[in-house]
């Protein structure tokens, strides 16, 4: 097993309130300490992606099914009140299903859109 080399050197860095904020973000998300993710930062590999585009890869393609079988229940639910006389509906409610469906479309967009971009980085 290599003995890790000790840590006796320091270096101080001025940033904004705002960017030392997101670095801990970063830090967090990625799992490492503030100290270990600059570090990996620093001597990264050109193209090395620091957090685990597999996991989040599963994570996106999980959320897209979950999408979509919102957006066949949105349609399913659609077709039933367009073939059933709608007396009961009222525009409210023709409004708030579309806007659902809306959101729908954009969520499963924008998930694809970052689900195509994680491959993209590999």
């Amino acid at each position: 097993m290599k003995k890790e080399e000790k840590k006796d050197g320091l270096i101080k860095a001025r940033c904004t309130q705002k960017q030392k904020e997101d670095i801990e973000r970063l830090a967090a998300e990625a799992g490492e300490s503030v100290s270990s993710f600059i570090l990996k930062m620093a001597f990264r590999k050109e193209g090395e992606s620091l957090v685990d585009l597999k996991k989040h890869t599963a994570v996106l393609e999980a959320i897209l099914v979950e999408v979509k079988k919102s957006g066949v229940n949105i349609n399913q639910i659609a077709k039933r009140l367009n073939s059933v006389d709608n007396a009961f509906l009222t525009p409210a409610d023709r409004e708030m299903l579309e806007q659902y469906f809306k959101q729908t479309i954009e969520l499963r967009k924008l998930v694809s859109a970052e689900l195509r971009n994680s491959f993209a980085k590999r």
